[in-house]
């Protein structure tokens, strides 16, 4: 049994095999404690990027009722004020809404329904520029309505 080609016995296995299966287990150990570190970090940040979510919104809608009220103040046209407001809205709703619409896309299991919600999540932020150029733009308002309706009823 101690020639170089011989068998290990049983007992010489477990005497090698012992320390392996300790280290495997304190290995599986390290990698459960890891995903749990990893699991709560993800969790903290989830929340923590909510939070920053939420306060941002909240920070930017009292943001444009502060400012639009100091041009009101100042003696501004109401025509801008409201084009500055609108502005601000697109500003803040595109995003949300092309998150909404990239989220869909990317985890597109649903192909009969998800279709029609991405259809309905692009109407956000077609109206909301459609309204801000209609502001902006008099008198190209009733071509740019048009071109709105005509999505809606392809939505519809």
């Amino acid at each position: 049994g101690s020639h170089p080609g011989a068998v290990p016995t049983r007992r010489y296995r477990s005497a090698l095999l012992g320390p392996l299966r300790s280290l495997c287990d304190r290995n599986d150990f390290l990698r459960e404690a890891v995903a749990g570190v990893l699991r709560s970090t993800l969790t903290v940040m989830n929340f923590l990027a909510r939070v920053l979510l939420w306060t941002s919104v909240v920070a930017t809608v009292a943001g444009v009722v502060w400012y639009s009220r100091e041009l009101k103040l100042n003696g501004t046209d109401p025509h801008l004020i409201a084009w500055f407001s609108a502005g601000a809205f697109v500003l803040l709703g595109f995003p949300i809404s092309i998150y909404g619409i990239f989220m869909h896309l990317s985890n597109y299991y649903q192909p009969n329904v998800q279709c029609f919600v991405v259809r309905i999540l692009w109407m956000v932020p077609i109206y909301s520029i459609e309204s801000w150029l209609c502001l902006r733009f008099h008198h190209l308002a009733i071509y740019i309505e048009t071109l709105r309706d005509c999505y809606e009823s392809f939505v519809l």
